[in-house]
């Protein structure tokens, strides 16, 4: 319901030698007032009527979040500059539109005042957010959420931009050609809105790629512990021990893929690698897409910190169970055996 003002009356001497006082005690009237108020509620009131007023008044203050979150409009960008990259939420809701333009406007130095760097510019109405964060609103654009009003990956050291749309995945495009098509739109000041998305899609008409797609961004989240399991051998290739993953997780909602489905016949493998010489899981799984008409594809997916983590684990708990050491002795004399002499194992 909100909060309801009470006025009050005073004769101005009075109230100018109370306030005199109450400033030499650091404080003022409406402070002692708002407690002496406060004070009288609680011992007119009786304490069960307090705490239903509490109760009342806590479930309007959620049901006000509520409706803010549900209302709430935001955009969505990785970018990548000068070899860094930073994911952030931006409260305003740009649109695929809206950042090609900013982006060109970056590019050509037309911004007042110009950026430092390109992600310097949204956080100033936005905050950073995690890898884990990023990919967990690329699921929920894709899958239709209206709060985020677009979600775009720039990539400005490879002249690459990926923008998502609901239920299509990602859409990849170079550059320069989403700048173009920028350009364009905006060309006329007197365009509707609508005019100039029509004119905009028009010149990306055909310029889709798919080569270039970051294939870490596919997925709509990560790895966890209860979807990494192993079977088959372990086998050597090139200093490195691969590990064959069970394939018992949807692996579209992680890959991006489209093989949980009675659409195709297509189906994965999935390799772990472990590097023996540095001692250390190696940085991407690597994926084989077989589809069903006899062609293969191989992708890659980069593995973050918290998934080379549970990794190692489980390699380390299927190297004890199949060869009955763990992975480091078992690294140790998979080397010496190979060069013909005795290595002790890491500690």
């Amino acid at each position: 319901m909100g909060d309801t003002s009470i006025e009050l009356w005073m004769d101005q001497h009075q109230y100018n030698a109370l306030e005199r006082i109450l400033t030499e005690r650091r404080t003022d009237l409406k402070t002692v007032m708002q407690a002496r108020l406060m004070e009288f509620y609680r011992q007119t009131v009786p304490e069960l009527e307090r705490v239903d007023i509490n109760n009342r008044i806590e479930g309007e203050r959620l049901a006000a979040e509520r409706r803010a979150a549900e209302q709430r409009l935001f955009s969505v960008f990785r970018i990548t500059e000068k070899g860094s990259t930073v994911c952030l939420e931006c409260d305003h809701p740009f649109d695929f539109l809206q950042a090609a333009n900013q982006t060109r406007r970056y590019m050509r130095q037309k911004m007042d005042p110009q950026p430092n760097t390109f992600a310097e510019y949204y956080l100033q109405a936005g905050t950073p957010i995690s890898e884990e964060r990023f990919h967990e609103l690329v699921g929920e654009r894709i899958e239709g959420s209206r709060n985020i009003t677009g979600l775009c990956d720039i990539d400005l050291d490879n002249g690459l931009f990926h923008t998502t749309r609901h239920l299509n995945g990602w859409a990849s495009f170079n550059l320069n050609d989403v700048t173009t098509a920028a350009y364009h739109a905006y060309r006329k000041e007197y365009r509707t809105n609508d005019d100039m998305w029509r004119i905009f899609l028009d010149h990306l008409d055909g310029k889709q790629i798919t080569e270039s797609t970051p294939k870490e961004m596919d997925g709509h989240r990560r790895l966890t512990q209860d979807d990494i399991s192993f079977s088959d051998e372990i086998v050597e290739s090139d200093g490195k021990l691969n590990f064959y993953m069970n394939t018992i997780f949807n692996v579209d909602q992680v890959f991006g893929t489209h093989v949980e489905t009675p659409d195709n016949g297509d189906w994965l493998n999935i390799y772990a690698n472990y590097d023996m010489g540095q001692r250390q899981v190696c940085d991407t799984l690597d994926v084989v897409l077989h589809r069903n008409d006899g062609s293969d594809e191989e992708l890659s997916y980069t593995l973050n910190a918290a998934e080379k983590e549970i990794l190692l684990g489980k390699m380390d708990a299927y190297c004890l169970d199949r060869e009955g050491i763990m992975l480091d002795a078992y690294c140790a004399q998979f080397i010496a055996e190979e060069h013909g002499t005795l290595m002790e194992p890491r500690m």
